[in-house]
């Protein structure tokens, strides 16, 4: 049984006295007394009653006029006892500024205090005003001030559900889900079809409204002069929970207890859109419960730009949060201005009683002025000036010589178009939050290649503090030049407050190179190519790392991207390669997101480190520790370490942490090869040799998916101890509906000490319980003695033997479309049709695994 009550009440917004001699500043509040019933009903929506708000000519007092009461179905008998509270909705402060700005703070509580098994989820506070502007495309209706309606000017989303147009019915029918005809009809004709809402929670992890919550949003509304109507609802979801009463809120409540539409939508357009006519991209994430696969559809409508639908494209799917794209172009040559974009959701589940339902979000499109150049603000360094000494203003006549400049004259979304020079930009740029970098041959004036930023006097060359909305494109940015600090960024996002996550940063396009070699006597000997912070929605991509070398007599260590408590991270087709340390270094890591990971179709090496090193070395080149979500696939990692070197190598690193359930790491179609640590003729200072390790070792903490599979791991060589896969589960955790298949390992070189042994196996594993399946897997040329599985039992179809294909030199030929980054590419050697079976060992016909395996990806 699912419901979802709907509480419709009186919703002040003037700062003016009321009907009945009331203080206006006084918090008010409304009794919320639905009558109950035993009759139970499947539908995530119950109408429990509605209130109109007249507004007087001078706006001097508002009368507030019950239309009906509503019936509420539960099939709980203390809701007929107790009832719910009287002072649930309340107006607990507002501001009346001028020109109809109006701040209005409303506080929500819960009406059934003390029964968990009530728990709301997804509560939003939805305001219907008349109607002043119509969608043409989705037969639409909404309210904004510029075409003299009034408007919620902080919206969460907009929602169509009881609008009493389209949900109105005839008196004589009593279902409870639908408005009512008579004074409703008559009242509100006028309604908006489309309103804005406000969500009310307190803990984002599934919205939960407990039985003890008290909660207030601020409502910043631009109303219109005169006299007006307008009402106020409120909604929250709900669905039994498992057990009931549940012992843990929200987890034991099914996802069902959500709403079935997308929960939330955020959406952007870039700049392109001029007034004759250009395009622009719209780009749009869709947050569901119950995930991607439950979005029909994602369309955007702009009548004043174009005419009809222009249908998004799936980008990237995170489970339950997917990113689509779309370009519009102003068809219809509008002028200057900002124009309303409709931007909808569409869910493949329905309610019995509503139908269909879609989430909806409007956002503005800019249009600027027709230009040779976009809007925006421009560099030079080589800018010469003007004989007649104009200063420099930013523009494409007169640019700013710096990037720091531009910088300071953004506004947000601005982006600041950056000209290549024959020197460095020798500056630390301080980043805001709302500004684009974008590396740009804007002036055309014979210099080529991508602008350089290399900050000499400071430790970062791009640095921030707590930013969010930023773009840094097709820059070269190098490490900063103060050899005294201990630690060189090239960009560096760091944060002000422990507790506050930014969001929405892209790196994109960029080059990091740049040697840092400290003399004897400095103490920074440490580079980190780019790292950020607490920053939600980060995204790196198409970024080149090479020939980075750092070094110096106290030690050397190199880190290609640092990615820290960042909720939502893109990790995708980066190449780091010819790099250089004197002790470890670290390709790529992710730490402790909460939100979904994706790292994919990137590649990694050569890379080494010195063959004196003079601390503790490290070489990895993906490494992720993060709860749940994490998917990486589709990655190639070759050539780490030398023969002779000290470095202990892993191609992919993961650890899973979280005290309780965490779920879903998809780990498939990886590529590892060539990776050494020690050979097995120097016994001294031996390190180990791991293809793929996975660690769960927080106690206490139950993965629920785990997929190992398609992956191919040859010729590691290690002086101490070699891994192809190793697992260290650790006590007081659990590991359930995990999948480790279809994994090809060769060339496991030994370790040169025998009473190494016990630690090498070509599956190594601390598991609880002893019974690791492994199945489908070959292994071929494995330098170890027997065992070689450590607490496993031997799945169905392990093949242990020759294969032609692999050999003790395998490596991938150098024009092979693998190597070459084709997706597309399907077969495993290079010659002969993909087979597509997973079982099929045969040269000629055996579908490709590892990295690209698969027509998608998979078998």
């Amino acid at each position: 049984m699912r419901f979802q009550i709907l509480i419709l009440c009186a919703f002040i917004i003037s700062a003016l006295s009321c009907a009945g001699g009331h203080d206006p500043l006084a918090p008010s509040s409304v009794p919320m007394q639905p009558q109950m019933n035993t009759e139970t009903q499947s539908t995530n929506r119950v109408l429990f009653g509605l209130w109109i708000f007249d507004v007087s000519e001078d706006q001097s007092s508002i009368e507030i006029i019950p239309v009906r009461t509503g019936t509420g179905h539960f099939n709980v008998r203390t809701f007929l006892e107790d009832g719910p509270c009287t002072n649930c909705l309340s107006l607990v402060g507002f501001t009346n500024y001028s020109d109809g700005y109006i701040d209005c703070d409303i506080q929500i509580s819960h009406p059934f205090v003390g029964l968990d098994t009530f728990t709301g989820f997804d509560v939003r506070g939805t305001v219907i005003f008349p109607t002043s502007t119509y969608w043409i495309t989705s037969n639409l209706t909404w309210s904004q001030y510029a075409d003299g309606g009034a408007e919620l000017l902080n919206p969460d989303g907009w929602t169509t559900i009881f609008n009493p147009i389209g949900y109105h019915k005839d008196p004589i029918d009593l279902n409870i889900f639908t408005y009512q005809q008579g004074s409703m009809a008559t009242e509100l004709e006028n309604a908006s079809t489309l309103n804005p809402y406000k969500t009310f929670f307190k803990q984002p992890n599934r919205r939960p409204f407990h039985t003890d919550d008290v909660i207030t949003e601020t409502y910043e509304l631009r109303i219109v002069p005169g006299a007006f109507k307008f009402g106020y609802a409120v909604d929250a979801s709900w669905d039994i929970p498992n057990p009931s009463p549940p012992v843990t809120v929200p987890d034991d409540f099914p996802i069902t207890a959500n709403c079935i539409e997308p929960y939330h939508i955020s959406a952007n357009v870039s700049e392109g859109l001029t007034m004759n006519g250009g395009s622009a991209m719209c780009e749009i994430d869709v947050y569901d419960w119950q995930g991607t696969s439950t979005v029909s559809g994602v369309m955007v409508e702009c009548p004043w730009l174009f005419d009809g639908f222009a249908e998004a494209t799936l980008n990237t799917d995170f489970g339950t949060i997917s990113r689509w794209s779309v370009q519009i172009s102003n068809e219809n040559l509008l002028e200057m201005g900002d124009y309303p974009v409709l931007v909808r959701a569409d869910s493949l589940e329905s309610d019995p009683f509503l139908g269909s339902v879609s989430a909806y979000r409007i956002i503005y499109a800019p249009v600027g002025e027709a230009s040779q150049y976009p809007p925006g603000i421009y560099v030079d360094r080589d800018y010469p000036g003007n004989a007649g000494g104009y200063p420099e203003l930013g523009t494409p006549e007169a640019p700013f010589t710096t990037i720091n400049k531009g910088v300071i004259a953004a506004e947000y979304n601005d982006t600041i178009f950056i000209d290549p020079s024959p020197e460095p930009y020798n500056e630390q740029v301080f980043l805001k939050s709302g500004v684009n970098l974008l590396g740009d041959n804007w002036r055309d004036d014979g210099d080529s290649g991508q602008p350089v930023v290399e900050a000499m006097e400071y430790e970062a060359s791009i640095y921030a503090t707590g930013v969010d909305d930023v773009t840094i494109d097709d820059l070269e940015v190098r490490p900063g030049g103060d050899l005294t600090e201990p630690f060189l960024y090239g960009i560096y996002l760091y944060y002000t407050d422990p507790s506050e996550h930014h969001q929405n940063v892209t790196v994109k396009n960029c080059t990091f190179t740049g040697d840092r070699v400290h003399t004897q006597g400095e103490n920074g000997d440490e580079v980190i190519c780019c790292e950020v912070n607490r920053t939600d929605n980060f995204v790196f991509e198409d970024n080149i790392i090479t020939e980075v070398h750092v070094g110096s007599v106290q030690g050397g260590y190199l880190g290609g991207l640092h990615v820290d408590v960042c909720d939502g991270v893109i990790v995708r087709r980066n190449r780091m390669f010819d790099c250089t340390t004197k002790n470890s270094f670290v390709g790529m890591h992710v730490w402790y997101s909460d939100e979904p990971v994706l790292v994919e179709y990137n590649e990694f090496g050569p890379i080494t480190n010195s063959d004196t090193p003079t601390g503790w070395t490290i070489g990895w080149a993906i490494n992720v520790i993060s709860y749940s979500d994490v998917t990486v696939r589709h990655n190639i990692v070759h050539d780490i370490g030398e023969p002779g070197h000290r470095l202990g190598t892993v191609g992919l690193f993961f650890r899973v942490v979280g005290d309780g359930q965490m779920t879903n790491w998809d780990i498939q179609n990886n590529l590892i090869y060539n990776l050494h640590s020690q050979d097995a003729g120097n016994t001294t200072n031996s390190a180990s040799c791991r293809g793929i390790m996975f660690r769960c070792n927080t106690s206490g903490t139950n993965l629920d998916g785990l997929i190992i599979a398609n992956n191919t791991i040859v010729n590691l060589e290690s002086g101490e101890y070699v891994q192809g896969l190793a697992f260290d589960i650790g006590s007081g955790n659990n590991i359930t509906n995990y999948r480790i298949e279809n994994n090809i390992l060769s060339g496991l070189w030994g370790p040169a000490q025998p009473d190494s042994y016990e630690t090498s196996g070509a599956v190594y594993c601390y598991w609880p319980t002893n019974d690791l399946e492994i199945k489908y897997t070959l292994f071929h040329d494995v330098d170890l003695p027997d065992p070689m599985f450590y607490g496993i039992v031997e799945g169905e179809g392990i093949i242990v033997g020759e294969d032609p294909m692999l050999l003790p030199d395998w490596h991938l030929p150098i024009d092979s479309p693998a190597q070459l980054g084709d997706p597309d590419f399907l077969d495993w050697d290079d010659t002969g049709p993909a087979s597509g079976d997973p079982g099929n060992i045969d040269p000629e016909t055996r579908s490709r695994m590892g990295a690209y395996g698969g027509s998608e990806g998979n078998w």
